[in-house]
């Protein structure tokens, strides 16, 4: 009997150090596995995204500075925003350009909106809307006021 309780003993205390040692393993594994991503991984991933939105955000203010700067743009407008034809192949170039989606302008003065194709709609400012009842777009009220 003290032969199968000797070779029990052995059996236990491997099974016990292949058990422990597979579970410091995995401990350090895994906290080895969490620093590399908090500290590496992550930030890589933020700095991308935050660059990412950064270039998306960057063309578009890029060429709607441009556009408020342009000469043409503004003489046409004090002109008297006559010729739409002017404007739309204007905004087509622009579109065109820029690789943008669209390209428009509304109008302080007149309140058209323009767009590569032409003279879309007039917008109509909001003044005094019952909260949650949008009745027009409210975006020209909130570009003007800045």
């Amino acid at each position: 009997m003290s032969r199968y309780r000797l070779i029990f003993l052995i059996i236990a205390i491997l099974s016990t150090g292949f058990i422990a040692t597979s579970l410091v393993s995995y401990h350090v594994s895994r906290t080895s596995i969490h620093n590399a991503i908090v500290e590496s991984s992550l930030p890589l991933s933020s700095d991308n995204i935050y660059s990412e939105i950064q270039k998306d955000l960057v063309r578009p203010i890029f060429v709607s500075s441009m556009m408020a700067s342009d000469t043409f743009l503004r003489d046409w407008m004090i002109d008297g925003e006559n010729d739409i034809n002017k404007i739309s192949r204007y905004l087509q170039e622009v579109q065109t350009h820029y690789g943008a989606f669209a390209s428009f302008l509304v109008s302080e003065h007149s309140l058209n909106y323009y767009y590569g194709q032409g003279l879309l709609k007039q917008v109509r400012l909001m003044k005094n809307v019952t909260p949650g009842i949008t009745v027009c777009a409210p975006w020209p009220s909130l570009m003007r006021s800045m």
